[in-house]
């Protein structure tokens, strides 16, 4: 792990006295009473035991998968596992986010379960050099996952925010590197550097904000042929909207390709400080200064109020009523994988 515990006075703003960590100035604030959360949970419950009816498109299969991204072999690219979980390769080196490809989303078999598979499983994943994590909470921090790849362990870079290293040192992951916002690290050539996110960490009840958590920026390499700067790619992880993300587009955008959470945002009084709605993550692709944006953390799990297919219905009504056509405002099917775009140059280093 290459990055200390740095809480208390005289740190970023984020560092709390206390060890834990805030969300940045002028983000949106959670207020929730106990009876409008007990209320939302009990909801949950009932909503996760209902069969989900989804439109036979609406996931590939394994093997089409597979194939649709060894045809890519050789160029930039980018699948859907499902949720926040992707497969991104810039310049030859492919990253995995947010690695939650089991069936339940919570400690102990506990918690909501998917309805629709990951696209393939952990032990059939191509190659990857690394795993970029956003936060600890069980829809992007899965166990069961890690536990698949545990012979890959010794081969495989962690990319995490502070205090998540020894979650995954413990598992036997050696090449952890453990970054504050605004930090970054290099792997195959590819900058990654931690950037803000408006949310919150915790997997259990005494632990809550103990661990940061982040959103991310992927910047290639300069091609030695002098043909311009390589992709540019920018990883929300679950986050509210706010100022910050205009911040980050003038410090680190324009961006190729911003990936933003469209789901999970219904009702509004509990979720807009966690989690974007559709038009807040068009809004966060547009402050990032991305030429292309593709929703995610939709059409996978049962989290919240909203009906299962709405995340990408609302998506692609804004996008239509900003100008932006399916070109600009990607949405994926579970399993499909895409050339990453690259409209616009990134910045230089």
């Amino acid at each position: 792990m290459n990055a200390p515990d740095r809480p208390g006075k005289g740190h970023p703003a984020h560092h709390l006295p206390d060890g834990r960590f805030a969300n940045p100035p002028g983000s949106p604030v959670r207020q929730v009473g106990l009876k409008e959360a007990a209320a939302f949970f009990a909801r949950q419950i009932t909503k996760n035991r209902r069969p989900i009816m989804l439109p036979p498109d609406h996931s590939l299969g394994e093997s089409e998968a597979l194939a649709q991204w060894a045809a890519l072999e050789g160029h930039d690219g980018i699948l859907w596992l499902g949720h926040a979980s992707f497969l991104i390769r810039i310049a030859g080196v492919t990253f995995l986010t947010d690695p939650y490809l089991g069936l339940v989303a919570g400690p102990r078999n506990i918690g909501p379960r998917r309805y629709v598979a990951a696209a393939i499983h952990p032990r059939r994943l191509p190659h990857f050099d690394a795993i970029v994590l956003s936060h600890d909470h069980y829809d992007h921090l899965c166990e069961w996952t890690l536990g698949e790849l545990a012979e890959r362990r010794h081969d495989i870079d962690i990319v995490c925010p502070l205090r998540l290293g020894q979650f995954f040192a413990k598992r036997g992951f050696s090449r952890v590197h453990e970054l504050d916002w605004s930090d970054h690290t290099t792997i195959g050539g590819v900058e990654v550097t931690a950037l803000p996110a408006i949310h919150f960490s915790g997997r259990g009840a005494r632990d809550r904000n103990r661990t940061l958590w982040a959103s991310f920026a992927f910047r290639g390499p300069l091609p030695g042929d002098g043909s311009g700067p390589g992709a540019h790619v920018y990883f929300s992880g679950d986050t509210g909207h706010g100022p910050v993300f205009r911040a980050i587009g003038m410090t680190h955008g324009p961006f190729d390709l911003a990936v933003v959470g469209i789901g999970a945002y219904d009702p509004q009084t509990m979720m807009r400080p966690v989690h974007a709605n559709p038009e807040e993550g068009l809004d966060i692709g547009r402050d990032v200064g991305a030429h292309v944006t593709l929703g995610m953390h939709w059409g996978t799990i049962v989290l919240t109020d909203e009906p299962v297919l709405e995340p990408a219905e609302r998506f692609r009504k804004a996008a239509e009523e900003r100008g932006l056509g399916p070109d600009r405002a990607w949405l994926l099917k579970v399993g499909e994988a895409r050339p990453l775009p690259r409209h616009w140059p990134s910045n230089s280093p």
